[in-house]
């Protein structure tokens, strides 16, 4: 039975749900919470789209699942993010060969993910982010 968040959203293609047996109806839910919670209001229908769900789930495949960043340092470390290296903007948002080429994707675990992103922003009172994505004292 599809959740709340799922239901929410049925007029979309829906994730492939994942294949392992601890992930299922799970896994689509907690890809529409984090969409919800992230996503820049003027790139959330392109995340819930068809069109980015299925380029998405190509993608994953096509690296076996793994953190591209990681793997270059000969870590394995499954992927949680695919990141767009030129970033989505208000004015690219509707370029497919910015935001649905595969040249400008990299599947990143969460702490690559939060390097990119969030590498030397104060993140509370006296925190940040360090260069290797760790939350250190300023």
């Amino acid at each position: 039975m599809r959740g709340a968040i799922a239901a929410k959203y049925s007029e979309v293609h829906e994730p492939t749900p994942c294949n392992h047996i601890w992930c299922g109806d799970k896994a689509i839910n907690d890809y529409y919470e984090r969409i919800d919670s992230m996503a820049k209001d003027f790139a959330a229908g392109f995340y819930k789209s068809k069109a980015w769900i299925g380029c998405r789930d190509g993608y994953i495949k096509s690296v076996n699942g793994l953190c591209e960043r990681c793997l270059a340092k000969g870590q394995v470390v499954p992927g949680k993010i695919v990141h767009h290296k030129i970033y989505i903007t208000p004015q690219n948002i509707n370029d497919p060969d910015i935001t649905l080429n595969w040249d400008n994707l990299e599947l990143l675990c969460q702490d690559c993910h939060n390097q990119e992103h969030h590498a030397g922003e104060a993140t509370g009172e006296g925190l940040m982010f360090d260069d290797t994505g760790e939350l250190v004292k300023i």
